[in-house]
């Protein structure tokens, strides 16, 4: 997950992950398409990370004028759940934004503390983009 969403690499994905492979009983990867899609639309801009700590990161991206809605917050634990502190930038402060991987269900401001479940990923949006993101059926 990581790597689809940073600025400092070009990450591939394989025709597998992203439909399965039935003929191997593998099922497609969880949320690839979601985060995919994200890239594409909203992982730009300066890129902070905020990665102190063992087992909770976070890292933003506070988008650009060339992307409308653009901008991520991405929140990701390999223990218990927990919240991150992290700003989207000041064109962001007052927006609402909703994590698209739908883990964790409540609006959240642009600068806040950001929730995540335990041993998951939260990339959170602006509302906007949220909702396209589920008309989409991703």
């Amino acid at each position: 997950m990581l790597i689809l969403l940073r600025d400092q690499v070009t990450p591939a994905s394989f025709y597998g992950d992203l439909w399965g492979v039935p003929a191997k009983g593998l099922a497609p990867v969880p949320a690839l398409s979601t985060l995919l899609l994200l890239r594409k639309a909203a992982a730009c801009g300066k890129e902070t990370n905020v990665f102190e700590g063992r087992n909770l990161i976070g890292f933003v991206q506070e988008g650009d004028d060339e992307h409308a809605d653009s901008g991520i917050a991405a929140v990701l634990t390999n223990g218990s759940a927990g919240k991150k502190h992290l700003c989207l930038g000041r064109r962001h402060a007052c927006e609402l934004f909703r994590d698209a991987l739908l883990a964790c269900s409540e609006p959240e401001t642009g600068t806040g503390n950001l929730p995540v479940r335990g041993g998951s990923v939260s990339v959170y949006v602006s509302e906007k983009l949220y909702r396209w993101i589920l008309l989409a059926g991703c």
